[in-house]
């Protein structure tokens, strides 16, 4: 099949045979330790600044699933002293090195808030611990997808989980990060597991929803790619800014706009004219 210069809907099946032709596709989620904080008072209408950061929220564990395999992993952090009223005991670094390797093997990362949330806290451990930054392109967030398609009641991973009839979250309490974070209790005791679920829930979703998503067209390329039967050429909006900006000047913020036809030998050419200089030129 040979669709050029056309833009076409990707669906899952095509998204499970790229995936067949070697396409690796990683599913991954974070969970972070509770971070603690002093003041004289609570309430609704109490603000934190800044200086009154103790300890501040780092990430504990990441849960992961390649495409293609039956169940979610997780790496944990490890315990390096003992534990006291503001210090975990534990250490990061560890699983920070291990996921960077793992996001460095994926064509594509796919997560619930996975943008707003895992990228960001995994870039700030690893600038922390004075490690390399990500190296990643490709990410499908699902709850910016959603949010840019659907309106339900809720976008949370939980309540489109239950929506469609999959299993959903493990129910957790404050209590469980409480445990996790200064009482040393073990990740694979019920952090690990509760995370791995939200992994897998979301794979579910994703499969769900995917024939209704607005794709990136980063994602797009990379699928196709691994389509060999699929010659398609896709123009994002930055390859089409860059068509239409004034060709005149660096400085010049204008666009291109038509302004009729011009006779030559070679037939009528297009005019344009830049919206900002007023300097004009022929297609």
């Amino acid at each position: 099949m040979n669709k050029k210069n056309k833009t076409i809907r990707i669906t899952l099946d095509m998204f499970k045979q790229a995936v067949k032709n070697g396409m690796k596709v990683l599913h991954i989620d974070t969970e972070t330790c509770l971070g603690t904080f002093c003041g004289f008072q609570i309430g609704s209408k109490v603000s934190i600044s800044y200086e009154q950061i103790l300890t501040a929220p780092q990430v504990m564990s990441v849960q992961y699933k390649w495409e293609g395999d039956k169940k979610a992993k997780f790496l944990e952090w490890e315990k390096l002293r003992e534990t006291t009223t503001y210090d975990s005991g534990f250490d990061n670094e560890w699983i920070l090195i291990e996921t960077s390797k793992l996001i460095e093997q994926a064509d594509i990362i796919i997560g619930q808030n996975l943008d707003g949330f895992d990228m960001k806290m995994l870039q700030d451990g690893l600038v922390n611990n004075d490690l390399p930054p990500l190296e990643y392109e490709n990410t499908l967030d699902i709850l910016k997808m959603s949010k840019k398609v659907f309106r339900p009641l809720s976008h949370k991973l939980d309540a489109r989980a239950k929506k469609y009839g999959f299993i959903g979250k493990i129910k957790m309490e404050l209590q469980d990060w409480k445990d996790v974070t200064f009482n040393g209790k073990a990740i694979s005791e019920k952090m690990g597991p509760y995370g791995c679920r939200d992994v897998e829930e979301e794979q579910k979703i994703f499969y769900r929803e995917f024939n209704h998503y607005k794709l990136p067209v980063k994602v797009q390329r990379t699928i196709l790619n691994f389509l060999p039967e699929y010659n398609v050429i896709l123009i994002d909006k930055d390859e089409e800014k860059e068509k239409t900006s004034c060709p005149f000047s660096l400085e010049c913020i204008g666009n291109l706009q038509k302004r009729g036809f011009r006779a030559t030998l070679q037939g009528l050419k297009q005019i344009y004219r830049c919206s900002k200089c007023g300097r004009g030129c022929t297609e």
